[in-house]
């Protein structure tokens, strides 16, 4: 049967951290009586996306007392949202994963985005590591939204063996109508998402908030890629329930194994050869 995984594309108030934390308790109460195992929400849903001078009074800290209940509940199912995460003087865009009781992982967010409608850098530290921890899904790790578009980060997963990589997102729509040459943003998602999955043979689990935020409209859409299977939903008010079975991993790696290799990346002269034409190209101005 495997295990059954709650996606809940959230729709935080910005700034309104007691209020957002709230309402999370209440769905991830829904969740459980549905016995999910897995309860996934979107980055920053503690806090919602825009924040800029609200960084301060949104943040919370790995002691905050508000925490308790999530440690409680993840008794019975693993737990994850994003919060902004005081550290000494630092604020981090980060990802919460309660299991067993306990805080288990915190993913810190490493590329911080600068371009066009986004200035977190201005705001946030940039997390520097990534590992895979255990949950109920097996080996696990947690990209936030922008890491994912960076496939050093799924390859350095992909190395510790991670089964099913976690995306929390806060990924505003473009080309909502799809009407003209170029795909929606949540096509990009797909597409991106299921290269990566065939192509790593891992599972990705993708769940972006959704609502409008200072004139800003976010997608609310979830999406399970696997090597053999894209299963994608359009916003829901609510919950999203999938059914995750590692076995289809195994099945996939009998068809086509994963193209990245350790021994190719570390030492292979077709890669030598082309950082030396790169360079050639940098000198002359071709890039």
């Amino acid at each position: 049967m495997g295990v059954k995984v709650a996606l809940i594309p959230f729709r935080p108030k910005l700034g309104c951290v007691d209020e957002n934390i709230e309402h999370i308790k209440e769905r991830t109460e829904l969740a459980l009586d549905q016995k999910a195992r897995v309860i996934l929400f979107p980055e920053l849903s503690t806090s919602g996306y825009l924040l800029e001078s609200l960084v301060f009074e949104s943040a919370i800290t790995l002691k905050d007392s508000r925490l308790d209940y999530f440690k409680e509940q993840s008794r019975y199912a693993d737990i994850c949202f994003g919060a902004v995460v005081q550290d000494n003087h630092r604020f981090f865009n980060a990802a919460l994963y309660f299991r067993e009781g306990d805080l288990h992982h915190i993913h810190k967010k490493i590329y911080l985005p600068t371009y066009g409608m986004f200035d977190e850098s201005r705001y946030f530290t940039k997390g520097e590591t990534l590992s895979v921890f255990s949950s109920a899904m097996g080996k696990t790790a947690i990209l936030i939204c922008e890491d994912a578009w960076h496939p050093v980060l799924v390859y350095a997963a992909y190395m510790q063996h991670a089964e099913n990589i976690i995306i929390l997102s806060a990924s505003p729509d473009r080309g909502i109508e799809n009407s003209g040459p170029d795909p929606d943003s949540f096509s990009f998602w797909e597409m991106r998402l299921l290269v990566y999955a065939q192509s790593f043979g891992c599972r990705f689990i993708y769940v972006n908030r959704g609502g409008v935020e200072d004139g800003v409209r976010f997608g609310g859409r979830v999406i399970v890629a696997s090597p053999l299977l894209v299963e994608k939903e359009w916003e829901k008010e609510e919950i999203v329930f999938v059914q995750i079975d590692n076995s289809e991993l195994t099945r996939s790696a009998m068809i086509g194994g994963p193209f990245c290799e350790e021994n190719f990346i570390l030492n292979n002269k077709i890669l030598q050869e082309a950082e030396v034409i790169r360079k050639q190209f940098e000198g002359d101005k071709f890039v």
